[in-house]
């Protein structure tokens, strides 16, 4: 299976939304190493970022070994298969669902509205991406597919 598939959406867009959780990811970090990044810090916004990080991160890894050999970075250029296991139970788009919790700690631990901004292009372009993806899921696994959108939601 090849990892790189095809941008469901225009890939100008698509990049985009793939740098904006990067950054946002990446704030987390340096918020440790770039202090001014922090624009306010208190016990309840670090208590809450780091459930929000835990949960995120466990989401997500579930999410990638629930995929197995189904992942791919896009739209699929092979066969696949409709993964409806493990955390693909409960939502239909855990990796999205775990990267989107990442950010929000990333806004929380820093209070940067420059990360919010950042977390909200992140949010509007991948649900732009999950929407192109279940038109193909529909047309890939008709049936199969509806069955299962009808019985998981999309997020939570």
């Amino acid at each position: 299976m090849r990892f790189l598939g095809m941008p469901p959406i225009k890939p100008y867009a698509y990049v985009l939304g793939k740098l904006c959780v990067v950054a946002c990811w990446a704030s987390l970090a340096a918020r440790w190493f770039w202090p001014g990044i922090v624009w306010f810090r208190g016990p309840a916004l670090d208590a809450l970022g780091a459930v929000a990080l835990a949960i995120g991160v466990l989401v997500l890894g579930a999410g990638l070994v629930g995929l197995g050999r189904s992942l791919t970075m896009g739209l699929p250029t092979e066969k696949t298969a409709l993964e409806t296991a493990g955390p693909y139970q409960h939502t239909r788009n855990p990796i999205y669902v775990g990267g989107l919790l990442i950010c929000m700690a990333a806004v929380l631990w820093t209070a940067n509205p420059i990360i919010l901004l950042l977390m909200v292009v992140t949010a509007t372009v991948h649900h732009r991406i999950v929407l192109a993806e279940e038109k193909f899921l529909a047309a890939e696994f008709g049936e199969g597919w509806r069955e299962y959108a009808s019985r998981v939601r999309r997020y939570l």
